[in-house]
């Protein structure tokens, strides 16, 4: 792998510097932000083949959309009945809901939660931060304050609101995000 690093107006066109330096490179390949494309929605959607028993509802967090659209597409073609619901990791978390769609899925096994966002992407809140700590100190689970952390605090929120049925199967996707630990390794030693 050959890294190349560029300056902040490239990268804003990354697609066209791609395709002006690499395109016919039968080696190269172009992953957007997030892993975002198509053929990360198609391995996502294959995470759904997998499953072994039926949920009724399964949670993820997102940035992109790209993991959720992956999820909504195995969802209608293996577990229809399946409810996804997804956690933007960002503000304004409503924009993704078309990158999440614009793949095939369809809207009717999906749903936003919106407020969640604890600030932004990379933001948080003692109150993130320490229901990260408990998590993690109860379960052995490692979590982080990015992703994986609002996710199954939303999760943990709904549950506790009654939210779902009595005896609902619920599956919480965990997918990574450790490494956002690292960069506030401080909010931790707190």
């Amino acid at each position: 792998m050959k890294l190349k690093f560029l300056d902040r107006n490239t990268y804003k066109n990354k697609q066209a510097y791609f395709q002006i330096h690499y395109l016919t490179d039968k080696d190269a390949f172009f992953i957007d932000e997030g892993g975002a494309g198509a053929d990360a929605v198609k391995g996502c959607a294959e995470l759904i083949e997998e499953l072994d028993e039926t949920y009724d509802h399964l949670f993820c967090a997102s940035g992109t959309g790209t993991t959720a659209a992956g999820l909504l597409n195995g969802i209608h073609t293996h577990h229809p009945e399946t409810m996804l619901h997804v956690i933007p990791v960002l503000k304004n978390g409503e924009v993704i809901k078309q990158d999440i769609l614009k793949y095939g899925g369809l809207e009717t096994n999906l749903l936003l939660h919106l407020n969640y966002h604890f600030g932004g992407y990379a933001k948080t809140t003692t109150e993130l931060i320490m229901f990260v700590k408990s998590i993690t100190s109860k379960t052995g689970m490692l979590i982080d304050p990015v992703y994986t952390g609002k996710m199954f605090y939303a999760m943990n929120d709904l549950i506790s609101k009654g939210y779902f049925e009595p005896g609902s199967k619920i599956l919480a996707i965990h997918t990574g995000g450790l490494l956002g630990i690292l960069g506030m390794a401080e909010k931790f030693n707190s």
